[in-house]
């Protein structure tokens, strides 16, 4: 074989060998390209999962979040309705006319089933306005039912909105009206919530 032969089939021996390289490297590029493609793919849902789940749990949070303030909101509504509700009964028995007043006074006395001989301590304002008369009613009534009648009126005067307290001795019964009012507040608190709020869907 000529030298030119033997150079023809070098150079085609090598060209063969370049293009079969070529095509195999060609091959594996696109099978890379492949499955990085794929990964890509991949990757990018589970990022898009993992974003929408963070996303959503994000929403249940705030949800839960701003239904609790408004829970607690709608909670402080009531509990400020329910203390205006008592806060007016208050005042409502302390805004009646003289001698309804006084009847009340004269009933809360009498239901403490005193021993006759305390003494009745009210506010500055109801001592000067009714003290004086209402000693003396409780006296008779007493007497008449057979009973000790020697109430009297004390000299000193308390802070209560109204109502009355009796002392004897070192012993003391609170008979104010903010005083009886609010030791049956629990009792009473279910019934006003009723009444304020039993237009509510679904109850309280």
């Amino acid at each position: 074989m000529s030298l030119d032969a033997i150079v023809d089939k070098i150079l085609k021996d090598a060209r063969e060998q370049t293009s079969r390289i070529e095509g195999e490297s060609r091959a594996k590029i696109q099978s890379i390209e492949s499955q990085c493609e794929e990964t890509v793919r991949d990757l990018l849902e589970t990022t898009r999962k993992r974003a929408a789940k963070l996303a959503e749990d994000q929403r249940v949070k705030l949800v839960s979040m701003a239904e609790l303030e408004i829970r607690k909101d709608v909670l402080a509504l009531k509990q400020e309705m329910i203390e205006t509700a008592f806060e007016g009964a208050i005042s409502k028995l302390l805004e009646g006319d003289e001698e309804r007043y006084s009847a009340l006074l004269k009933k809360l006395i009498l239901n403490a089933d005193p021993q006759g001989d305390e003494e009745l301590i009210l506010n500055r304002s109801d001592r000067k306005r009714i003290g004086d008369d209402l000693i003396r009613e409780i006296n008779e009534t007493l007497l008449e039912a057979r009973r000790k009648g020697d109430l009297r009126l004390s000299p000193e005067v308390r802070q209560i909105r109204g109502g009355v307290i009796l002392r004897r001795g070192r012993k003391e019964l609170n008979c104010s009206v903010e005083s009886i009012i609010y030791s049956k507040r629990d009792e009473l608190e279910a019934k006003v919530a009723r009444i304020l709020f039993t237009d509510e869907k679904g109850g309280e």
